[in-house]
């Protein structure tokens, strides 16, 4: 008798195991069921935010052409304009290019002066290396690079030889690191189209710069601009979207897209 009243308790346990199990794959089955609405309706407003900031640097780049409007806006990057895009709030930053150094157009000293300020161990040798990647002959400068010094080092790539296509591409260049980019990153572009930068339109650390250095300041053609843009999200973190955009003067493409993104 105490045998079989065991093996009915041991059969009882087994059973109540057994039903909480199926009740805990019911209970994460519904749990997985309303679930996916709400997932469904966060990846909704997500969406929904990005496209009213996708907007909000649209509208910008517009009344950059208006200069009823563009007299009113800041193009150093600070000052943000505020705009009400379908009942959103969003703030918009213009950067005008030409407050940057640019890597394919930027004098060697300036260039040497900027990875100074940036920490760069070498400067001097990481400013050659920039001048040999975007020249167009394979001749290296002192301190510099070429495809066979790539080619010692490992590395499966080789200087261009041309412009360079993005700021994104520095990251190949020997002697850089991305801690070293990362800094560097905000105060250069590709569209700045001057050997200097114009302080009016600076960067912080390039307006510094350009205080010790004033023979590098360069007046601004105003035609390229990062346009940036940022609300708040569904769940509370920013949604960004930002574009570098070309400012044609052309009635049938008044702006032109060089480069989007989630940010710089």
């Amino acid at each position: 008798m105490i045998g079989a009243a065991q093996d009915r308790r041991g059969f009882a346990l087994v059973v109540v195991l057994w039903l909480l199990a199926v009740i805990a794959g019911l209970a994460a089955t519904a749990v997985a069921y309303f679930h996916r609405p709400v997932l469904a309706l966060r990846r909704a407003e997500a969406a929904a935010a990005g496209q009213v900031a996708s907007a909000a640097v649209a509208r910008a780049a517009l009344a950059l052409l208006t200069p009823s409007e563009a007299a009113g806006i800041r193009r150093d990057g600070r000052g943000g304009w505020t705009l009400a895009i379908g009942g959103r709030r969003v703030t918009v930053t213009v950067q005008d290019e030409a407050g940057r150094i640019d890597l394919n157009t930027a004098a060697p000293e300036l260039l040497e002066a900027l990875f100074a300020a940036a920490g760069a161990p070498d400067p001097g040798a990481l400013a050659a290396a920039v001048l040999d990647w975007r020249d167009e002959d394979g001749l290296r400068r002192p301190g510099g690079g070429e495809a066979e010094d790539y080619a010692a080092r490992g590395l499966p790539w080789v200087p261009r030889n041309a412009r360079f296509e993005s700021v994104g591409e520095l990251q190949r260049v020997i002697g850089m690191t991305p801690a070293l980019h990362a800094r560097l990153a905000p105060d250069l572009t590709v569209h700045g189209l001057t050997e200097g930068a114009d302080p009016a339109v600076a960067t912080p650390n390039v307006a510094a710069l350009l205080r010790r250095r004033p023979g590098a300041a360069a007046a601004s053609p105003g035609v390229a601009f990062t346009v940036a843009a940022a609300l708040d999200g569904p769940d509370g973190r920013p949604v960004r979207r930002s574009a570098v955009v070309w400012l044609t003067q052309r009635p049938e493409e008044p702006f032109r897209v060089l480069a989007w993104g989630e940010g710089r």
